[in-house]
């Protein structure tokens, strides 16, 4: 399965559920511009679940690094759920991790994002 994502709105932030191979750069594109819409807009906290993605190369994870940085120069915040084991030891390999707030599950992620 290709690259694709799903979005919606809660109260006080919005959801985003990545699926399948993060490694398009069009579609990627198409994530990071409804988030630039958002954070434009009156959106600032941003939950996106990892869950469904089973592969990722450099375009995932550049477009992980333009979406903290979009989100931080918004004063927004940010926070990963669900990541898979694979996906997470490659942002452990590249020291992602250190900049990211990841959370084992999304009630998890849904209470660091609250406080």
């Amino acid at each position: 399965m290709l690259f694709e994502y799903d979005s919606y709105l809660r109260d006080q932030y919005k959801v985003f559920l990545l699926k399948g191979k993060f490694i398009e750069h069009e579609s990627a594109q198409q994530l990071m511009d409804e988030l630039k819409a958002d954070v434009e807009g009156d959106t600032s906290r941003f939950l996106i679940d990892l869950g469904g993605l089973n592969y990722m190369n450099s375009v995932g994870i550049n477009s992980i690094v333009r979406l903290v940085h979009m989100i931080n120069l918004n004063n927004g915040s940010l926070v990963f759920s669900n990541v898979p084991d694979r996906i997470r030891e490659l942002l452990e390999l590249i020291r992602l991790n250190s900049i990211l707030s990841i959370c084992d599950n999304e009630q998890d992620g849904i209470k660091t994002l609250l406080n």
